[in-house]
């Protein structure tokens, strides 16, 4: 499935609200979150991390927050494959590996590769 700008609220009845995507990967996504039975919650956007880019001060939002059963937390963002090595990309994803070693949350990019692997 191509990665693809699309705009729409996912009603999840399992968790019993409304979230919205930008891209048919974060519904892929959301749809499997609702299936598994060892995520307790999951956020969009969740909250923004500074970083530095090009001695420019910057906010980036990350694409989702999961909390699962065991409490652990894991921060995800959703990219295409041939987007990993911007370097624009990686000054964020420095920035979300140092925030979340701080708060003990695994931070994880998803890429086509992962998002439909098959199982």
């Amino acid at each position: 499935m191509n990665y693809s700008s699309i705009h729409g609220i996912h009603k999840s009845i399992r968790f019993g609200y409304e979230v919205s995507y930008d891209s048919t990967w974060e519904l892929v996504m959301f749809l499997k979150f609702d299936s598994d039975p060892n995520i307790l919650s999951y956020k969009r956007e969740p909250f923004h991390i500074n970083y530095i880019f090009n001695n420019k001060k910057r906010k980036y939002f990350p694409d989702l927050l999961v909390t699962y059963m065991n409490c652990s937390k894991e921060l995800i963002e959703i990219k295409p494959a041939s987007q990993c090595l911007d370097p624009l990309n990686i000054a964020k994803w420095d920035a979300a590996r140092r925030f979340c070693q701080l708060r003990n949350i695994r931070f994880v990019v998803l890429t086509e590769k992962e998002i439909f692997k098959k199982s």
